[in-house]
Parts: structure tokens; C-alpha cells; sequence
């Protein structure tokens, strides 16, 4: 059965209806992560626009499947948005998304939704509402609620829609298309560089532009050993300045490591949440490649195979 949350009752409920066509939508949003997103910006990939809320069962139950679509896709040209609508102040609002999306591993843009952009959505219904648009912002179709055949629904619709989209960018829709598509990629990708501040004044710099990046978030009583530790840290060595490994903790924790003390928030805006211990690579862009939770040599071992597998890359 497909939930949805209805905006008069907020309960669960049976299927509801998408009706109504969605002309135009236009957005202009800053996401959590303090970036300024646009419908301009994101006119070259295939869109999903996600009306969601922590409160809402239906659409925390989508979110898994959201992650795992944009992280097997997101390289191929999809772009999720979660536009989120919550029933407290905005500043609160933040926090309870933030560590929503730390504790699910969501790492695609996150944006407090307004009552203006939810305004364009012909006879909203309820949550989740999710807006598919194909490459060139181009309204495909949209869905409420969210049900048990919904995932593999959505993935099929992504998979034709990024198929076309290849279409679209092999063949050129038109010269002045073609023109600004190649200006496109030959612009240079920015990196991110992030930088995050300890207590003790120490400074975490995450897409520098030069090194790849790996960050072991570490608890006095649930971490690698020693010998586990200094093995990330020699390939760091050996890799001559193309790796870095920092051991980081939550800041209100005992540190005999003497880890980088970090605050609570920015482990969660490096999608590192509660579990310990936990490991995020990431390349100089500071985009994250792989990201592993749990104790034992196992672990560590694929750390070091994904260490191995990117520095190979040229």
C-alpha cells in the first residue's frame, strides 16, 4: 500500500493521486551545506525534487532508497533535491535534519522547502512528494507517498531518463546547446575545500584540491588498534603527499589518541554519524568515494584496497 502524509490530518493513508500539471517550477535555495541552488544550475541532469519531513513515516522511508539511487547514479547525471518541511523553527528545523541525514548517510543537497516553492505543485497532497523532471528541467511526471514497489519504480524511470539524457548530449538539441555543453567540460571542477576547526585550534581542510582524504572518526572504546592506526598512516607516508589520514572524535569525548576534536555538527556535515569507528575517503575534490562503519581488521583492510584502488588513478 502507498503511505502518504496528508497536509490537513498528517497521517498515514491510502494512495492518493497525482493530478494537475506542473507548467514551471523554479527554486532558489541555499542548502545546508551554505551552497546556492538554483533550477539554472542543475538544467543539464536528470532531477528529483523530493517534498519531504522527519515527521513524515513515508518519506523517511524513501530516503534509503534515495541514497542508494544518487550514490549508483549521481556520476551518470542524476541529482536528487530534498526540499524539507518541518513542523518547527527553521533553526531547529536544521538540526533535526542534520542529524537525520548524518544517521541515513544522505549526501545529496538538503534545503529548508518554502511555502512559495511548494506553492507551484498544483493541488498538493501530501508528503512525500516527489517532482521528476528529465534533462532540461522538463517536467516528467510526479508521485505521492511512497509504497513497497515505489523503489524499483523510481529506478526504472531514472534509468530510462538518464538513457535519454545520453541521447540528448550524443546527438546536441541545438548548436548553441553544443557550444555551451563543451564550455561546460573543459571548466575545471572546484574543489569543495572545506575547512573545519577543532577546540585545540587544529584545522581540517576536506577537498584541498591536491590529496585524497581519508578521516577515521574514532570513540575511546570502539576504535582500530594501534598497529591498525599507524597501517592507514604509513600508506599516507607512502603514498608521497597524495593521502592524507586524520583520526577525528566528537568533541565532548575522552581523546587518548589525541584525535582532531571535532563538533557534533561538522562530523554530521561529513555524512560521519554515530557509529564508531567510522571511515570517509574522499578524493581532492572532497567529494566522498566510500564511506564504512564497524569494528575489525576487515575494515581496515578495504580501507587500505580503496586507498589502493584511487591512488591508482590518474
Amino acid at each position: 500500500m502507498r503511505c502518504t502524509c496528508l497536509l490537513a490530518l498528517g497521517l498515514l493513508f491510502g494512495p492518493v493521486a497525482a493530478q494537475g500539471k506542473l507548467d514551471a517550477f523554479k527554486f532558489d535555495v541555499t542548502t545546508l551545506d551554505g551552497a546556492q541552488l538554483t533550477q539554472d544550475e542543475v538544467k543539464d541532469k536528470v532531477v528529483i525534487v523530493d517534498f519531504w519531513g522527519t515527521w513524515c513515516p513515508p518519506c523517511r522511508a524513501a530516503v534509503p532508497h534515495l541514497v542508494r539511487l544518487y550514490e549508483k547514479y549521481h556520476d551518470q547525471g542524476l541529482l536528487i533535491v530534498g526540499l524539507n518541511y518541518e513542523r518547527v523553527s527553521d533553526d531547529r528545523a536544521v538540526q533535526k535534519i542534520r542529524a537525520f541525514a548524518a544517521q541515513e548517510g544522505i549526501d545529496y543537497p538538503l534545503a529548508i522547502g518554502t511555502a512559495a516553492i511548494k506553492a507551484q505543485v498544483p493541488d498538493f497532497r501530501g508528503f512525500p512528494t516527489m517532482l521528476f523532471f528529465r534533462r532540461g528541467m522538463k517536467f516528467d511526471h510526479r508521485e505521492v507517498g511512497f509504497a513497497a514497489g515505489s523503489a524499483a519504480k523510481i529506478e526504472r524511470w531514472v534509468e530510462r531518463a538518464l538513457k535519454d539524457a545520453l541521447k540528448d548530449k550524443a546527438t546536441g538539441e541545438t548548436a548553441q546547446a553544443s557550444d555551451k555543453k563543451e564550455a561546460r567540460k573543459s571548466a575545471p571542477a572546484k574543489p569543495l575545500n572545506r575547512v573545519f576547526q577543532a577546540k585545540d585550534g587544529r584545522k581540517l581542510t576536506v577537498g584541498d584540491g591536491e590529496r585524497w582524504q581519508l578521516i577515521v572518526l574514532v570513540h575511546p572504546n570502539a576504535r582500530p588498534s594501534d598497529a591498525q592506526l599507524e597501517s592507514l598512516r604509513a600508506r599516507a607516508t607512502k603514498s608521497g603527499d597524495k593521502l592524507a589520514v586524520t583520526i577525528v572524535t566528537r568533541d565532548d569525548l575522552a581523546n587518548p589518541v589525541k584525535a582532531l576534536p571535532l563538533a557534533v555538527t561538522d562530523l554530521a556535515r561529513m555524512s560521519l554519524g554515530k557509529a564508531f569507528p567510522a571511515y570517509r575517503l574522499s578524493n581532492p575534490l572532497g567529494r566522498r568515494v566510500w564511506r564504512g562503519a564497524g569494528s575489525g581488521g576487515k575494515l581496515v583492510a578495504e580501507a587500505l584496497r580503496r586507498i589502493d584502488a584511487a591512488l591508482a588513478k590518474k
